[in-house]
């Protein structure tokens, strides 16, 4: 299917000049990544973008300044196209690359302190959600990241990047579905490089194109040709303002290519030295300055000393990189949690409180469901960002009937049936809270709660410290657990000790309704 062009803004000649100078960056960026990766002074595994920059360049042109985007490990070129559209000057700019260029290097002058280095670079400030190194695993995170937009009647969108790899997950299709039922405003970004590490994507799908799985959700998909800059831009555009009218998400597939293996170590044997050159020849760099030059746009000597600024912008950010101190061992264990004490006077009010509970036959009895569910509403009362989501949490008020009496009160905007997708409710969590919202996020059992592992141990809980503490991620997963109603193994297990496994997360296990209450 075919977006509407009607109505995507024109470039003006200077938009195109910039356009070209952060393609120039990246590629410059990522050559001299690979060599910093060759002398071990960039340490572990990095993924170069080089070859694809006219994806990330020519999607975010389309952005306003308030928009969202989540990126890949593949997610430099990301990273430097949004953070220069915002940052203002030309020293400003430098900045950017100096951060960006420092957190490869694990340097404390980096945008995430050196924690995340080259597979979890993020700008959260500046909306940039960040990068993930699990295949995959941003695309729930930006659909709950959309979900927030909505709820909170905003007209940003979200520019969700993933590769032709991750359109085989469970992720991709749970988070598609729901974004398209409840018509969210994200627009998912598909590079397809045409390979997953070696898999060529042939083999894995039977369709050639990712864009036809849209078919399967209602929603626009779209092929573009991801070497070239303005196809994209002006795919992403229409994307865009189709999300901004509420008529909710759309798929944009870029055909592209990279540059460099995998990673480092990739001897690149399943390529072909044809494959490879041909490609080379529509090198997004040569051909988009011949089309400025053709089109009068730019002269030679201006395409060259956008180059050559280029140039000297990556070795500045390089010498400032090497140059800039590590981080101190001595916070290493840093926003791993945010940790407040309580105060001498509030543990004392506690011990009273807790002694009343115990022996004052007058106060109030209640269930453990009881207690859940007028916690909720307390909060929900109190903070508007608070929502519940999740199975069955609606009209049928939970499974337990923790939420009853919520959904009528609140309404299906703050109280939500999601589909039966665990990743998904998981990850949309997180998403929303690192966007402005505070979600409660009900998964039916414990047992369930494997299926949503990733979403909540390797995002939810690693973001806040991989980012440099520059993020929150208030949310709260509430299940149940335990053999006491006898109903078969995969609804009887206490799996909570496997989550204490995963540093950023806080166990709690209440042992009255008191402390359900409380603790909720």
């Amino acid at each position: 299917m075919d977006t509407d062009m009607a109505g995507v803004r024109e470039l003006s000649r200077d938009e195109l000049l910039d356009m070209l100078r952060r393609m120039w960056e990246i590629r410059l960026f990522e050559d001299k990544v690979y060599d910093l990766l060759g002398q071990n002074i960039i340490k572990g595994a990095s993924h170069l973008y080089a070859g694809q920059e006219a994806v990330a360049v020519g999607a975010i042109a389309a952005l306003r300044d308030d928009d969202l985007i989540t990126s890949t490990h593949r997610g430099h070129g990301h990273c430097h196209a949004r953070g220069d559209s915002l940052a203002e000057g030309a020293e400003a700019k430098q900045e950017h690359l100096n951060k960006m260029m420092a957190e490869l290097c694990g340097r404390a002058t980096g945008y995430c302190k050196g924690r995340g280095g080259s597979m979890h670079i993020a700008d959260v400030e500046k909306g940039n959600l960040g990068a993930t190194g699990i295949v995959g695993g941003n695309i729930p995170v930006a659909t709950g990241a959309g979900l927030s937009g909505k709820l909170q009647k905003q007209s940003r969108a979200v520019l969700c990047f993933f590769g032709d790899g991750a359109t085989n997950t469970g992720n991709f299709h749970e988070s598609l579905n729901m974004a398209a039922a409840w018509k969210l405003p994200v627009v998912y970004v598909a590079e397809n490089n045409l390979y997953g590490m070696s898999v060529p994507f042939e083999k894995v799908s039977p369709l050639p194109d990712i864009a036809a799985r849209a078919a399967a959700y209602g929603i626009p998909g779209v092929v573009v040709d991801g070497m070239d800059p303005v196809a994209v831009y002006e795919a992403v555009s229409a994307a865009l303002e189709r999300a901004r009218r509420g008529e909710g998400p759309t798929l944009v597939e870029c055909k592209t290519y990279r540059w460099y293996g995998h990673s480092r170590s990739d001897p690149r044997k399943y390529r072909t030295g044809e494959e490879e050159q041909s490609w080379r020849e529509r090198d997004p760099l040569n051909t988009f300055s011949m089309r400025l030059l053709e089109a009068g746009l730019a002269t030679q000597e201006e395409l060259d000393a956008i180059e050559t600024r280029a140039e000297a912008a990556i070795e500045a950010a390089t010498e400032f990189a090497l140059n800039s101190p590590m981080p101190d061992p001595s916070e290493v264990e840093q926003d791993v949690y945010l940790l407040r004490p309580p105060t001498p006077a509030k543990i004392e009010a506690e011990r009273r409180l807790r002694q009343r509970v115990r022996i004052d036959s007058s106060m109030r009895q209640q269930t453990y469901g009881e207690a859940i569910r007028d916690a909720l509403r307390e909060e929900m009362l109190r903070d508007p960002r608070v929502f519940v989501m999740g199975e069955d949490v609606g009209l049928y008020g939970g499974a337990y009937g923790a939420t009853r009496g919520l959904y009528d009160e609140f309404g299906g905007e703050r109280v939500i049936d999601t589909p039966i997708s665990e990743a998904l409710i998981g990850g949309a969590a997180v998403g929303a809270a690192m966007s402005g919202m505070r979600p409660v996020a009900e998964l039916m059992y414990v047992d369930f709660t494997p299926l949503a592992m990733d979403q909540l141990a390797n995002q939810g809980a690693k973001n806040r410290y991989m980012f440099g503490g520059k993020t929150t991620v208030p949310m709260v997963i509430r299940t149940e657990g335990g053999a006491g109603r006898s109903i078969a193994a995969h609804h009887s297990q206490s799996l909570e000790a496997l989550w204490t496994h995963f540093p950023g997360i806080y166990v709690v296990m209440p042992a009255t309704p008191y402390d359900a209450k409380g603790l909720l």
